[in-house]
């Protein structure tokens, strides 16, 4: 039994200068695809090499609670704390 297509559901329309779509579209005969589908294809791997750095954490309702708290009454600075900020400050001035 054939898989069910998924059905594309989203637009997004661009303007572009005429030689810029002359480029997208000798680029995507390259390829082999259309100027949708290479862009699509190309767009998607910038957004995930451009999003990898970034990442979402979830907290525990116990956890989040104690961020909040750390955040709002921070400890005093260790001396490795102290000593990495004079380094710094040597460093920049």
């Amino acid at each position: 039994m054939p898989k069910a297509l998924k059905t594309k559901e989203e637009r997004i329309e661009l303007r572009v200068k005429p030689a810029d779509k002359r480029l997208l579209k000798k680029a995507a005969d390259a390829q082999g695809l259309s100027v949708s589908s290479y862009m699509v294809f190309r767009s998607l791997a910038a957004a995930r090499e451009d999003a990898a750095p970034y990442k979402t954490y979830k907290l525990s309702k116990k956890d989040s609670e104690k961020f909040q708290r750390m955040l709002e009454n921070p400890p005093e600075p260790n001396e490795n704390l102290k000593a990495a900020v004079r380094r710094y400050m040597k460093e920049v001035s």
